[in-house]
């Protein structure tokens, strides 16, 4: 999942100051891409924002058989109170691993965000995203999946803001769980941010060991270090930049009775680029 957080305190103006705005004063873009979580801005009623981009996600020893996914459609609609509808459009998909059927489709994506004030330089927002099965097949969920989001903002300076992320989902059987955070800083038009994550997937499933078959447990955990920069040449549009590196990504298969491990591919280490435009209407 790699999907996005802190675009607010990026672009400068910060996600927990109080969204109290003149009449004729038109509202500031917070794009939720290009981070760990999502931004804790909902857009305004009466308006749309539309984020797009084109996404690398590879292992580090073969960059040739990366994925390439573009156009990573999301687009928020304004809903009265502090509530947004999003809607993440099928994206096309260029898988270099595999052996046939190299380009596929996404799957469409719904949800729903809630974001508010907590305190003084303190914002939060809660996301809930279901996806449709629509993916040409090997290119997404065989089932609908579900995730929900929290994300917490802390203005510790005008310019400077600390974010804390965590998701919890489920895919295909599998449990996702994922924690993160960020620190953001503004610089005018411009922002910086870094950030580290970690996820951990689980699933049981039967599966065949040579004459033994058994249910077993297949147990992802992933942790990445990343970072990116921003440029709003005006307060609805915006330009971004990441490159996340994931040094750990192992994944063990045991069984789920005792716990023996029946396989253990080791660790492969990853890389997750992008490249994103974002703007209000």
């Amino acid at each position: 999942m790699a999907k996005n957080v802190l675009s607010t305190v990026i672009v400068g103006t910060i996600a927990v100051a109080p969204r109290i705005t003149l009449a004729d004063e038109p509202p500031t873009l917070a794009a939720d891409r290009p981070g760990f979580s999502d931004s804790t801005w909902d857009v305004p009623w009466g308006h749309v924002a539309v984020e797009t981009g084109v996404g690398l996600d590879g292992p580090f020893e073969a960059l040739d058989d990366a994925t390439i996914a573009l156009p990573q459609a999301r687009i928020r609609v304004g809903l009265p109170g502090p509530l947004e509808a999003i809607v993440v459009a099928p994206s096309l998909i260029y898988d270099g691993a595999a052996s046939s059927d190299e380009l596929g489709a996404s799957d469409l994506g719904l949800g729903l965000k809630v974001a508010f004030d907590l305190a003084a330089a303190t914002a939060m927002s809660a996301v809930a995203t279901v996806t449709v099965p629509t993916a040409s097949d090997g290119f997404g969920s065989d089932d609908p999946t579900g995730t929900l989001g929290l994300n917490f903002d802390f203005g510790v300076t005008d310019d400077l803001t600390l974010t804390a992320a965590g998701f919890a989902g489920v895919a295909d059987s599998a449990i996702q769980l994922g924690i993160g955070g960020l620190a953001g800083y503004a610089l005018g038009e411009f922002g910086v941010y870094v950030q580290a994550f970690l996820t951990r997937s689980a699933a049981c499933a039967v599966e065949t060991f040579g004459d033994l078959r058994t249910e077993a447990e297949t147990v992802t955990t992933s942790l990445g270090f990343g970072g990116g920069v921003t440029y709003m040449p005006t307060r609805s549009i915006q330009f971004d930049l990441f490159v996340d590196v994931l040094p750990l990504s192992d994944t063990t298969v045991s069984a789920a009775d005792s716990g023996v491990v029946l396989a253990d591919p080791g660790n492969t280490a990853g890389l997750s680029a992008g490249l994103g435009f974002s703007f209000l209407l």
